[in-house]
C-alpha cells in the first residue's frame, strides 16, 4: 500500500494531465478507501479508464464525487466519512449513476482505473478525455499493485478500456465487461451490475 501510495503521489501532472494525489489529503482518502476495501474483502474489482475532473480527480476515490461522499444514505463510507475530505458538493453523473444502482442492489464492489490520473484537454483542467494507448500502459503498473493488495475473485472491465487495460496485465484471467453508464449505457450497465451482484450472494459477500 505504501509503495503504491508514494508512487501516485510522484507523478508528476503536466498540461494535459492532473495528478490528484499530489494534494496530500486526496492522497488520503485513497488510502482510507482502499484499506475499507480491504477491510470488507470485497471480492469484485471493477476497473474503469480515468478519473473525471467533477469526480475522482477532486475525491481521489474511483467513481466517486464529492456529493457522494457527502450522501448520509450510503452506508459503505460510514466508518469512514469523517476522516475523508471533501472540499465541496460538486457532483459527477457516472458516479451518481454507480451509487444509485449499487444502493439498490445492496451490493459493493471495490474501483479503480485504468490510467489512475486525470487526463485532459490541453490547459483546460475541467475537461475529460480518454487516456493514451502510452497512458494506459503507464496505468498497468498501479492496476497491478492494487490486484495484489486487494486480491479480488472477480475482475470486470467497466467499460472497454478498463476491459483491455487488464486483458493485457491478465492474459489467463476470464475478464467479465460491463458497459460503462455513460452516453445512454445505463440499462446495460445496470443488467451487469446484477450479475455481478448475484455472484456476490452467492459467495456471501
Amino acid at each position: 500500500m505504501k509503495q503504491l501510495l508514494n508512487l501516485l503521489q510522484q507523478h508528476k501532472s503536466s498540461t494535459s494531465v492532473f495528478n490528484q494525489y499530489q494534494h496530500p489529503s486526496v492522497l488520503h482518502n485513497l488510502e482510507l478507501y482502499l484499506e475499507l476495501c480491504k477491510r470488507n474483502d470485497l471480492k469484485i474489482l471493477l476497473v474503469g479508464e480515468a478519473p473525471g475532473y467533477a469526480g475522482c480527480a477532486l475525491t481521489g476515490i474511483p467513481f466517486t464525487s464529492n456529493r457522494i461522499l457527502n450522501r448520509n444514505d450510503i452506508s459503505f463510507f460510514k466508518t469512514i466519512k469523517d476522516k475523508l475530505y471533501i472540499s465541496d458538493n460538486t457532483t459527477e453523473r457516472s458516479a451518481t449513476i454507480v451509487w444509485n444502482a449499487l444502493n439498490e442492489l445492496d451490493f459493493i464492489p471495490a474501483f479503480w482505473n485504468s490510467f489512475p490520473f486525470h487526463p485532459c484537454q490541453t490547459n483546460r483542467k475541467k475537461s475529460n478525455r480518454a487516456p493514451s494507448i502510452e497512458e494506459v500502459l503507464e496505468g498497468k503498473c498501479f492496476l497491478k499493485m492494487v490486484i495484489e493488495y486487494l486480491k479480488p475473485q472477480i475482475i470486470a472491465g467497466l467499460g472497454k478500456e478498463g476491459q483491455s487495460a487488464l486483458e493485457s496485465i491478465l492474459p489467463n484471467k476470464k475478464i467479465e465487461y460491463i458497459r460503462h453508464p455513460s452516453y445512454g449505457g445505463k440499462p446495460e450497465f445496470v443488467k451487469g451490475l446484477k450479475k455481478l451482484a448475484l455472484f456476490a450472494r452467492n459467495t456471501g459477500r
